[in-house]
């Protein structure tokens, strides 16, 4: 009986040992390449500023950059001088990376044009050394008719990336990108979206006589270039449209032209003009292809505060493109803004954007303003 108890002792025994061995093992494998390490790069910088074209008096006084921003300072000599620079971006990392977002920073100088192309909030840039290219051409408005009080211009671009995780919305177009469709150049109003097939765009000047066609307005059968066109046919002062000449105008006549709906403009603009720059390259949004620009879209999109005039009127602030309000006098100096689809006010007819960019409460078909079209155009209309 002993010796059974000694074996069965021996056997528990060696029966430990081997649990304690094994146990030992499965801890040694367990801890076995316990070691891990990160191998990915994060570089993504602006490389290169190439200035790509030089037209006229131009003076460069300063061309630098840093990994995020890239500055720039031009002299110009008369109207229409411009320059053009190519900002190259280069993702040296390993990781891939997505431009959050693009800002130009500028002195505001009314009578200088910056504009941009190319490379974009949304663009991806690969990893292991794609180049991208943002393009900025910096003009001097060739329609301006008095020297700047600004001599220099000064412009800054800068610009965010992330790692590219899907988290940024890609726009195919974004508001300010510059179109040039139908012989004429346009901006874009709207974000788009990649998975929309058009993009939102305002003309950039206001339509030329020619342009207008029979709907110009002459007087003493010539071309009256600072009045384009009014709200009516019939509230006008002595002015001659397709060959029809109005010989009086009163406050009676004008009172019942506020709607947009049933005015020539949009006659014309729905007729005649859209003709002429091909229906089937536009996409019909909200029951137009073609109109003129909302009050919620100068409000809205396109950054004017709620400060006001005196008049009450709403005022363009620091955020507001000059090419909402700047870019339009192609009709004489004395041209005062354009007209807008919807007034500000219910109580007042059309609204109207003035030249110095205010929204204006007064009802602009008594006065001498421009045609300026919003468009939705369909991308695979876009060269």
């Amino acid at each position: 009986m002993k010796d059974k108890k000694k074996v069965l002792i021996g056997i528990l025994s060696l029966l430990v040992c081997i649990m304690a061995v094994g146990y030992a093992l499965l801890a040694q494998e367990l801890t076995i390449n316990g070691r891990a390490s990160i191998d990915s790069t994060w570089k993504v910088e602006i490389t290169n500023i190439t200035q790509k074209e030089l037209v006229g008096g131009v003076t460069e006084k300063n061309k630098s950059y840093t990994s995020t921003t890239a500055n720039f300072s031009v002299g110009f000599t008369q109207p229409g001088d411009y320059v053009i620079y190519d900002i190259e971006v280069t993702n040296s990392g390993t990781l891939d990376a997505v431009i959050s977002n693009i800002n130009v920073v500028t002195d505001n100088n009314p009578a200088i044009i910056y504009t941009t192309s190319g490379l974009k909030k949304g663009n991806t840039i690969a990893k292991n050394g794609e180049k991208k290219y943002l393009t900025v051409k910096i003009e001097y408005d060739s329609n301006v008719t008095s020297q700047p009080a600004i001599d220099d211009n000064d412009i800054t671009i800068q610009m965010d990336y992330q790692q590219d995780l899907g988290q940024v919305s890609p726009y195919d177009y974004s508001i300010g990108d510059k179109i040039t469709f139908a012989g004429s150049d346009w901006y874009v109003i709207k974000n788009s979206t990649s998975e929309e097939d058009y993009v939102t765009l305002f003309k950039e000047k206001i339509l030329t006589h020619d342009e207008l066609g029979n709907y110009a307005i002459t007087y003493n059968n010539v071309p009256y270039d600072t009045m384009p066109y009014y709200w009516s046919s019939t509230c006008h002062y002595k002015y001659t449209i397709g060959g029809i000449t109005y010989s009086d105008n009163s406050s009676q006549e004008c009172a019942n032209h506020y709607d947009y709906a049933g005015s020539k403009v949009k006659e014309f603009l729905e007729g005649d003009y859209l003709t002429s720059i091909g229906t089937n390259k536009l996409k019909e949004v909200e029951g137009y292809k073609i109109r003129l620009i909302t009050i919620d879209e100068l409000l809205g999109n396109l950054g004017y505060s709620m400060d006001v005039t005196s008049a009450g009127d709403p005022i363009p602030n620091e955020n507001v493109p000059t090419w909402v309000y700047q870019n339009f006098k192609t009709q004489g100096s004395n041209a005062h803004g354009y007209w807008t689809t919807t007034p500000y006010r219910e109580s007042n007819g059309s609204g109207f954007v003035s030249s110095s960019g205010n929204l204006n409460v007064t009802d602009a078909k008594q006065y001498e303003h421009g045609v300026r079209p919003v468009i939705n155009l369909l991308k695979s209309s876009i060269e």
